[in-house]
Order: C-alpha cells, then structure tokens, then sequence
C-alpha cells in the first residue's frame, strides 16, 4: 500500500543530542511529516503511553540516557507489535552489534544518521506501508469474524464425519498389541489410518496415510481415500494389484496437484511374516528384539499424483516381504514427527527420532506411543505443530 501523503504521518523522534532532534525535525517536517521529539527513553514512553493512537512510527537511537533505545524497544514490544508501531533505529554505525540486538529486541530497520534523507524517508514510507497494508488486514478480519464462525460450525461438522470413518479403537489380537498417537493442527487433519481385519485367513491390514493440505481440503481427500480403499482391498493376496488400481481411480477423481501419501503393512499372524508397501510415505520402522532399528523400504510412488498408463503395476508398487521375530516392533507414522520444529527452527529429525525409539524399545505399544508424543511436545515446548502427525505402534508378540 503505496503511501501518498506524508501530512498524515506523525512520528515521535527520541535522541538526547538536541542537534540531532532539530536537524531530523526540520528535515522530516519539509518532507510534510509531523514530528515531536524527546530527549530519552523515558520521556518517548511516557509521551506513546499516553498519545499511542496519534503516533504511526518511532524513530529511537540506542544510546541515550535515563532509558535507553534497548529498553524503550523491549517495553514498547510489550504492548504492540511491529505493524502496530513501527520502529526504525538511528545510529551512527549502520553495521554495528548495537544495531543486530535492536532488531533482535523489535525494531524493524534501522538507518544512519548520516544517511540521505531521501532514503531516510523513503524507509519511513515503507514501514507506514506495511502498518496501514496491515491495518486493512486485521478491519478485514473483523468483518469477517461471524463468517469465520459459521466457517468453524461447518469444520466440526466435517471433523465428526471424518472421526465417524476413523477406528474407533485399534484391533485386539494375540499376536499384536497396537499403540496409536495423533496431533492435529486443527480439528480436522490430512492424516488417517485404518486396520482391516480379513476373517478367513486372520491376516491385518494397517495403513497410515497423509493428505496433501489441510483442513477441510485435506479431510475431503481423506474421505474420499478411506471409502475408495474400502471397494479395492476385499483381497489381502492381491495388495499390489489393488493400489495400482486405486491409484489409477484417485487420477481420475482428485483435482490436479492433490495426492496422497501412504505406507500399508499386511500382518500374517500364521506365519510371523509382514508384507508392506511405501506409497510416497516414510518407511516403517522395524525394531528388533536387540534393538537394531531398520528401515521398510519399497519402491513405490504417491497415490493419485501419476496417471496409471504412466506406471508399471508391478514395479510401482512392489511389496517388501520379510518375517519378523517375536519380540519385534513396528512402527508406522507421518512426516509431521520428524518435521516437528523447535523454537530455532531445528526440526526433530530422523536421528533423535530413532534415538527416543531405541531408548523405549521394551516399552509397550500404546505407551510407547504416547511417550513418543511426549519427547516430541517437549522438544518443540508445545503442542501445537505444523504439520499434522500420526504414529501407529505394533507389538508382535
């Protein structure tokens, strides 16, 4: 939002050299702002506590007495943020460590005191900008808040007819013992699952799927995949057959650019023997009784996202076979773990992942779970994420 009329625009300029005040008040006031001063930190608070609604931006230098510019910066931080009152730091060093921590503090630029005023003012313009670009944006959002409310009674109405499609519990067998852990970023998320249980020949299939987006988009691909999947897998023998078909069917029925991702594991209690499938998702884990954690890795592409003439059926989604001890754990589970970022922005990662996996190997399923979430939330010191995430725990007894 280009800002046409400098008349408009009072700025309050905190130095404790008079000169200085003088020589930016004369300068900012021929460019048609209107300027009031003060002579430190203390003074320039005082003055936006009582006046803040006439001041649109701050200029402050750092070194000043009574309060200096950190401080004022810090205490105004409190009270608004950067596009309710911008604050533009005066310095004689442009690129020095005084002016890295007032940035740090709040401050939004930063100029030299001997820097052209023609830039001097056009930095103030871009953050009157920015302020008033902003200002449209929260009046926006107040007019739309009603809407937003009747936007949040559809969302729960999608969210109950997407838990109504989910397991209500994972299965009870005495072969496997099942955990299953969930955080959403809404209330409803592009991650779902699903345990298939064939009666004739007691084997189970469990998949673990992602959606791409989220929110309502998200849960529609979410539906649409759990009662497409529910026609195609009648067969455990004929898994790989099945997703190739399924993914030709989602080709043709989601809009362009959605797709999902899925990892699916057929359990065979008779024989102690896995069958999997990586769709684009990451690999399972399987945790040995000694504790050495390997990856389930197949060839394998997101379903929906390629036309089926594209594909080769029998390389495209080629299972992985293999027996598994007694003893053993698998476990299945979405990017938004290992995607889960800290306050530096260091996500979780495979590594501690597979750290916290080793340390709770004899822990049982639904526990481990649970204490996966945990070390995540303490890592990232919230509960709140990104990304949705979902893990699913199987003990094989």
């Amino acid at each position: 939002m280009e800002v046409k009329d400098n008349n408009a625009i009072k700025i309050l300029f905190s130095d404790d050299e008079e000169i200085i005040r003088k020589v930016f008040t004369v300068q900012l006031e021929n460019r048609g702002f209107k300027v009031e001063t003060a002579a430190d930190g203390a003074e320039a608070l005082k003055r936006i506590t009582n006046r803040s609604a006439e001041y649109e931006l701050v200029m402050v230098d750092v070194e000043m007495p009574v309060m200096d510019g950190f401080e004022l910066i810090e205490k105004l931080r409190e009270d608004y943020d950067k596009t309710e009152l911008p604050i533009i730091v005066v310095t004689a060093s442009p690129y020095s460590e005084r002016v890295v921590k007032a940035l740090r503090l709040g401050a939004n630029d930063f100029i030299s005191k001997s820097n052209d005023f023609e830039v001097i003012e056009a930095r103030i313009n871009t953050q009157i900008s920015l302020k008033r670009a902003a200002e449209q944006v929260r009046l926006y959002l107040k007019e739309t808040n009603q809407i937003n409310v009747n936007q949040q009674k559809e969302l729960d109405m999608a969210s109950k007819i997407l838990e109504k499609l989910l397991p209500v519990s994972c299965p009870e067998t005495d072969n496997y013992q099942f955990g299953l852990g969930r955080r959403m970023t809404s209330k409803i998320g592009g991650d779902f699952y699903n345990f298939k249980q064939y009666e004739n020949n007691g084997k189970i299939l469990v998949y673990l799927a992602d959606a791409v987006g989220h929110g309502v988009p998200a849960a529609l691909l979410s539906a649409l995949f759990i009662s497409q999947a529910e026609l195609f897998f009648r067969q455990p023998e004929k898994l790989s057959r099945a997703l190739s078909e399924l993914n030709r069917r989602l080709f043709q029925i989601l809009p362009g650019g959605r797709f999902i991702s899925a990892f699916f594991l057929l359990l065979d209690p008779a024989n102690g023997t896995i069958e999997y499938f990586k769709c684009g998702q990451e690999p399972a884990l399987l945790v040995k009784p000694d504790g050495q954690v390997e990856k389930l890795e197949t060839e394998g592409v997101l379903l929906g996202a390629f036309p089926g003439e594209m594909l080769d059926s029998s390389e495209a989604f080629k299972a992985g076979k293999r027996t598994v001890e007694p003893g053993s754990k698998i476990i299945l589970y979405t990017d938004g773990l290992i995607d889960a970022t800290a306050a530096d922005g260091e996500p979780f990662g495979v590594k501690k992942f597979y750290w916290v996996v080793e340390k709770l190997k004899d822990v049982e399923a639904q526990l481990f779970a649970d204490k996966i979430l945990d070390s995540i939330e303490r890592y990232t010191e919230s509960t709140k994420f990104e990304d949705d995430l979902t893990l699913i725990v199987i003990d094989v007894n």
